[in-house]
């Protein structure tokens, strides 16, 4: 669970450093992977 956490924070850092570094395409992607693994992480706590 933390693990997923985690990584859904990291992913979400990474995608807004791509994002300011003009990346959309990947950066769009890498904030929707993040969002859609913040629910996944949720749902391994309960």
């Amino acid at each position: 669970m933390q693990i997923a956490g985690v990584l859904s924070l990291f992913l979400s850092v990474f995608a807004l450093l791509l994002l300011f570094l003009e990346q959309q395409t990947a950066g769009i992607y890498l904030l929707g992977l993040s969002v859609f693994s913040l629910p996944v992480s949720l749902g391994l706590s309960f």
